[in-house]
């Protein structure tokens, strides 16, 4: 059966870009145990993977086991660098659970010195900063939404 050719869509995605979802979604698939046994072991591998290829899902799960301590050696230098780069590359995209979570484990970095140093200011922009969008939106009276300026 053709691959390609009149009537069949074709792959035009790069094998890199296919390879880099693909180790991420299996680090998610072993992480959360979906149809296979849970190994956070299997998943911090495949996630080091995804995110040695700049995956952004990736940095954010593997983030958490480094600072959680799960199935790997508790890391917080190691969690704040990954999660640091997570909440930065997908802040401006849209607010989803995921930042606002990430903003709250780098404000606790920030607050008690975990893998950077203590820094009180920083910590309240990540705590305020996974609310700062709703609060923008919800500052007008009229309604419309907007990106506003950020608190």
């Amino acid at each position: 059966m053709p691959m390609s050719g009149p009537g069949k869509e074709q792959n035009t995605m790069p094998i890199s870009v296919t390879l880099n979802k693909g180790y991420t979604e299996l680090g998610y698939i072993y992480y959360s145990g979906w149809g296979v046994a849970s190994d956070k072991k299997k998943a911090a591998a495949y996630l080091e993977k995804g995110v040695a290829q700049g995956n952004t899902d990736a940095k954010f799960l593997l983030g958490q086991l480094y600072f959680y301590g799960e199935s790997v050696d508790r890391d917080y230098k190691r969690s704040y660098d990954l999660l640091n780069g997570t909440v930065d590359e997908r802040y401006l995209e849209s607010e989803d659970a995921i930042n606002m979570y990430t903003a709250n484990i780098l404000g606790i970095c920030n607050e008690h010195a975990y893998g950077t140093r203590r820094n009180i200011y920083k910590a309240l922009l990540y705590y305020t900063k996974k609310h700062t969008r709703r609060a923008t939106t919800w500052c007008h009276a009229d309604g419309k939404e907007t990106n506003g300026g950020y608190l």
